[in-house]
């Protein structure tokens, strides 16, 4: 999309993060008041000039969490090369974080990207993420802490990029076809190596006031199919961004309005709790309570096997419900005839490399000749609880392999060696994220991620706490790949949440 790194690097885990705390921003007031929802028909479209240079503030609430160039230089050829460079800084319990990312994209003169090369830099350790299209080959090259990848894609039809959508929309609406104009389009989820549907619309063209006077603009809002989420925000002529909400971390054109900030983001993982919380029992009732949380429009926590939900304004009324086994007999590995749907949790990721050696020879090792899946994947579970060392991992949020290498790691690590090791074995895994109650006289709560192994049915192992078979402690948000935790929930309970225990 023509924000490069600023939406690739703010998509960090929020448990990477510990856990950022967001808040949607009002419109700034710098807005024209009265933009136009029809763009005017131009008798000829002017030249455009693409060369551009803007410089951004990232921030959540009114407190900054980052700073971020971003360059356009249009090429001999009439292709495009963007650069942006992004720094992450937050204050966490656990000191500074420091997150960098750097990334450079050629595009051809058609604006479809020929070449892209991203490095993030987080603490000692650094990750790559190359992609080489050549007419309908594209080549992904990941390289990270015990990985060196390369897979070959075959281009389908209607893969574009976003910066190519916009200005066909564009010059759509400069010759007179009222907005909004929106165009679905397939694009590269270079992570997952695939293809993935999206949508961008184009709703309105208007005007901001920018440190150098006033800036010609586009609303637009762009869409990942089957994601509720949305990118909004404002680009110019170029399609270089003007400011963007990304699930409530605004990035903004410094010198605006919406720039502004009054210090350094500071973020916890723990989560205030007021009552008892007994311990061992079927059902708890407890609320969460949300400071401002009447303004969001759509609820932020379902109804699921974990929970039920009732919402009041900013109060979400929860039942919470144990996640005990209920099949007597566990089937036999190795499984067959497992549906798509489970295959999918098999397969081997860059943050839970399941087909890596070390990861094959350990699960092989740990699960032996056992075929009762159930007394396997408990043996995956307690071999990581008894021999991660309960600290933070050597990043924000490692992988497996990483994790094998330090022995040491907080609940994502855990998780990630978890799921590395079933999927190894032959046994579905994936990693559940949300809220865990800690039961006792001081009862406490925080954000956390445990595994869920595919048992015949879906079973708790959450190697991070000795747990096993969960009671009713676990307030559910979504599932994640480990390494890709990108809740919407999380991101806009973390600082602002309690729990009021009654019952």
């Amino acid at each position: 999309m023509p924000v490069g790194a600023l939406n690739t690097g703010l998509r960090l885990s929020a448990f990477a993060l510990l856990l950022l705390a967001c808040t949607p921003l009002e419109p700034s007031a710098a807005r024209s008041p009265t933009p136009s929802t029809s763009a005017a028909p131009e008798a000829k479209e002017p030249a455009l000039d693409l060369n551009g240079r803007r410089e951004y503030v990232a921030q959540s609430n009114g407190k900054k969490l980052g700073e971020a160039l971003l360059e356009f230089a249009q090429q001999p050829d009439g292709g495009l090369l963007e650069t942006n460079h992004l720094v992450m800084e937050i204050n966490t319990q656990d000191g500074l974080q420091r997150f960098i990312t750097d990334r450079e994209v050629e595009y051809g003169p058609d604006l479809q990207e020929r070449h892209s090369l991203s490095v993030d830099r987080e603490k000692e350790t650094e990750t790559r993420l190359e992609v080489t299209t050549t007419g309908r080959t594209i080549i992904v090259h990941s390289t990270d802490p015990g990985r060196d990848e390369r897979r070959t894609l075959t281009a389908p039809e209607g893969l574009s990029s976003e910066l190519a959508v916009f200005h066909a929309l564009r010059r759509e609406a400069l010759r007179g076809k009222a907005l909004p104009l929106e165009r679905s389009y397939l694009q590269l989820d270079e992570e997952a190596r695939d293809f993935e549907p999206a949508r961008y619309r184009l709703v309105e063209r208007t005007t901001i006031r920018g440190p150098e006077g006033e800036i010609q603009a586009w609303r637009f809002e762009s869409f990942d199919e089957g994601d509720d989420r949305a990118t909004r925000g404002l680009v110019d002529d170029r399609g270089l961004p003007l400011e963007l909400d990304l699930d409530g971390i605004t990035i903004a054109l410094r010198g605006t309005k919406a720039a502004e900030t009054n210090g350094l983001l500071e973020v916890s993982s723990d989560i205030p709790v007021e009552g008892k919380l007994a311990r061992s029992i079927k059902e708890r009732s407890v609320s969460l309570v949300v400071d401002g949380g009447e303004n969001h429009e759509k609820p932020l926590i379902a109804d699921t096997p974990y929970q039920r939900v009732t919402r009041n304004g900013n109060t979400y009324s929860l039942l919470l419900s144990a996640r005990r086994p209920t099949l007597k007999t566990a089937p036999s590995l190795p499984l067959s005839a497992l549906p798509a749907d489970l295959q999918r949790y098999l397969a081997s990721n860059a943050n839970s490399q399941s087909d890596a050696p070390e990861i094959v020879e350990l699960a092989a090792k740990v699960v032996g000749k056992q075929k009762d899946s159930r007394k396997a994947a408990r043996a995956i579970a307690e071999w990581v609880y008894r021999n991660l060392q309960k600290a933070d991992g050597v990043r924000g949020q490692a992988s497996a392999l990483e994790t094998l290498a330090a022995m040491r790691g907080d609940c994502t690590e855990h998780s990630a060696l978890v799921v590395a090791l079933a999927r190894a074995s032959g046994i579905p895994a994936r990693v559940a994220s949300g809220i865990v109650l800690v039961p006792g006289e001081k009862p406490g709560a925080g954000y956390h991620a445990w595994p869920e192994l595919w048992l015949g049915e879906w079973v708790v192992m959450d190697a991070a706490l000795g747990v096993f078979d969960t009671g009713s402690d676990y307030i559910f948000f979504e599932y994640d790949e480990p390494g890709e935790a990108d809740s919407n929930a999380l991101m806009k309970l973390a600082g602002k949440t309690k729990i009021v225990t009654t019952k």
